[in-house]
């Protein structure tokens, strides 16, 4: 929303939808159904909410603040060993149960009692009352706001990566995370230590951090990485092997890095203790975006989540535990509920933002700039369906065209798009292995040569 964005304040401009809502849900409108020739009364409802997590403290009016989110053992079976392990945990043994989901019912129980008891802001886990309670059926939806994949994992990926390349402004690895855990009295052979030096104190090697030569190893994997076109953007482009340093990437590139290239590239670069636990969290989110989901699976997967944080709890410093590490155990329940994640994450709506902000031509009157901008992209998109012989959106090949008029390539000369600068490759520069090699894949990609390889 922005720092001019409305904020808490946000009832003021979701009123007149609230207000259609309401219509639509009592006595409908009336509408014209051109199949059966015959008018009914057309209702709808809202389901949830889809926006990141500063957007869900100010449509939930839930009090979202900077702690540590630690003691994930507490989700863990009753009788598991690892909850009387408070050494490695958070120092404390933990006997509580599972907490339990609010429904509506209960949220609006829990602001009643705070008004009752006058809590301030601070002391409450609620700000004020939603004003989507104020639809009949919102108090009954059983998941109402959905917690954003994309940025869960691009704020995650990027507290990993700063982490182990020790990188300034984006580790969590500090002095003061140190000192946390001398407060609490955990992992003595990681607090800081003085120096011969007064004036500085020394902080121990952790498991997790990587030397000079293993950040250059990890980083030249990813430097050397050709993905295929149109998989992500120049990622390599991003890495610098000499400053052990990673910049300028998009939402999309963590995710591919994610759950792509990063398991890869962590093998070898440290202990096997960190980098199993990290590739396991890697899969975790890798088997939640899966285009198909099986409910006894995520059930596992809640169930595993679980395990993967409580290890990475023995590994990682306090503060390597945000919120947004805290949410992925929440995850896994909201894709039983709701289905896959990709019709519920930010992802078509960020790239339409976008389009919308291009639209923009005035800064001082970027609402008129947006209709006028949307209407004119409307009507041409409309107009392009009735031009014929002219190159539109809806007749435009495809941009790697691997098969022209039904004949596979390599059968007939074809026409070819360019992809970038055009480059001669001279035969002369392959060697044979190589020559054999592009021979069997242009082999292996014919129709006409399928039917006889194995």
């Amino acid at each position: 929303m922005g720092p001019k964005g409305p904020g808490n304040n946000i009832d003021i401009y979701l009123q007149p939808l609230v207000q259609e809502l309401q219509e639509l849900w009592d006595g409908g409108i009336e509408t014209f159904d051109a199949y059966k020739k015959e008018k009914f009364q057309l209702r709808a409802a809202m389901i949830w909410t889809i926006n990141d997590f500063p957007a869900y403290a100010n449509f939930g009016y839930v009090m979202v603040k900077k702690n540590c989110y630690m003691g994930h053992h507490r989700w863990l079976s009753p009788k598991h060993k690892w909850r009387l392990n408070s050494r490695d945990f958070d120092g404390t043994r933990e006997l509580r149960i599972p907490p339990k989901r609010l429904d509506g019912t209960h949220i609006l129980r829990q602001i009643d009692e705070c008004r009752e008891k006058g809590l301030a802001n601070g002391a409450q886990p609620w700000k004020k009352k939603s004003i989507f309670f104020t639809l009949p059926y919102w108090q009954y939806n059983v998941l109402r706001h959905n917690l954003d994949v994309m940025h869960i994992e691009k704020n995650e990926c990027d507290n990993i990566i700063g982490t182990l390349l020790n990188q300034e402004g984006k580790s969590k690895d500090n002095y003061k995370a140190r000192a946390d855990l001398v407060d609490m009295g955990i992992r003595s052979m990681l607090h800081p230590q003085p120096s011969p030096n007064i004036t500085t104190t020394r902080l121990p090697r952790a498991c997790y951090q990587m030397t000079n030569k293993e950040k250059e190893s990890f980083l030249s994997i990813l430097k050397n990485v050709k993905t295929p076109d149109e998989c992500s953007s120049n990622i390599p482009r991003c890495v610098h092997v000499k400053q052990h340093k990673m910049f300028g990437l998009k939402s999309y590139d963590w995710h591919v890095l994610m759950q792509e290239l990063l398991p890869v590239a962590l093998w070898g670069s440290l202990p096997d203790k960190v980098t199993s636990v990290l590739v396991d969290l890697c899969n975790f989110f890798k088997q939640i975006c899966s285009k198909v989901l099986n409910v006894e699976f995520l059930s596992q997967l809640e169930s595993q989540i679980v395990i993967t944080l409580c290890q990475l709890e023995t590994i990682f410093p306090p503060s390597f535990f945000t919120v947004m590490m805290h949410l992925v155990i929440h995850l896994a329940h909201e894709a039983q509920v709701a289905g896959p994640v990709q019709y519920r994450w930010m992802y078509p709506i960020e790239r339409f933002l976008l389009t919308l902000k291009s639209f923009v031509r005035n800064r001082a009157h970027p609402e008129g700039s947006i209709a006028e901008g949307f209407l004119a992209n409307e009507c041409l998109t409309f107009c392009s369906q009735y031009l014929f012989g002219v190159e539109t959106r809806f007749n435009r090949p495809n941009r790697n065209d691997d098969e022209v008029s039904g004949r596979p390539l390599g059968i007939k000369k074809q026409q070819k798009l360019r992809l970038g600068k055009r480059k001669k490759v001279s035969r002369t520069k392959l060697d044979k292995k190589e020559l054999a090699h592009a021979h069997r894949y242009v082999l292996s990609n014919c129709d006409t040569v399928a039917p006889f390889i194995e």
